[in-house]
């Protein structure tokens, strides 16, 4: 519930003053130091790091051994997940990057989220950014199509936006909610990491 709030998929009633000390939900500046944080979770192997499709996700070139850094975020640089293997039980799976496609149905006691800059915060929302989408991504395929034919329309392109912006925000949701014991977040958006700060602040305080 708080996610739908925080991502503005839904308003909902009881998004605010969730167990402070039952779940730990942390933004994190710096990409780098949100993987120390998560590598140091990861003594029993149930730490892992997604992000969403910003980074191009390439059909070749993933196979172990690789030297190919796909997502770079910061002073951060690490590959997709390998080909052919299985992340989620890798025993070096901390060393390589999930997506929604790998993650979705699956929960690990700590989660990492990088969220690229295809969700920002302007003018004071939560905005889905379709052109900062990687191109290899096929969630959002046809939509500059759909857009530029309904030129002239602007009730009708208003609402390809908002099913790009839902499927955006979906996505980020899917990845947010894989922990069990925490969460983990980099925004490239400095807004939107402002944004998150400041909602979890809400979502950590007592009422006397």
């Amino acid at each position: 519930n708080w996610l739908d709030d925080v991502l503005q998929i839904r308003p909902t009633g009881n998004f605010e003053n969730w167990g402070d000390g039952q779940y730990e939900f942390k933004v994190f500046d710096r990409a780098e130091d949100l993987y120390e944080a998560l590598k140091a979770k990861n003594g029993d192997n149930k730490a892992r790091l997604i992000a969403g499709y910003s980074w191009e996700w390439p059909t070749k070139g993933r196979e172990r051994g690789g030297a190919v850094k796909h997502v770079q975020a910061d002073g951060l640089a690490l590959p997709w997940n390998y080909t052919g293997e299985s992340w989620a039980a890798a025993k070096d799976g901390i060393g390589q990057v999930g997506c929604v496609h790998t993650s979705q149905g699956l929960e690990f006691d700590w989660m990492g989220v990088l969220i690229g800059d295809d969700l920002v915060w302007r003018d004071g929302a939560v905005q889905g950014e379709p052109a900062k989408r990687a191109k290899t991504d096929k969630s959002l395929s046809g939509w500059k199509g759909e857009f530029k034919a309904a030129e002239g329309d602007p009730a009708a392109q208003k609402a390809i936006m908002a099913k790009v912006d839902n499927i955006i925000k979906s996505t980020y949701r899917v990845l947010l909610s894989r922990g069990r014991k925490g969460c983990y977040v980099w925004c490239k958006d400095e807004g939107l990491r402002e944004y998150f700060k400041k909602r979890l602040a809400l979502a950590k305080s007592i009422p006397t």
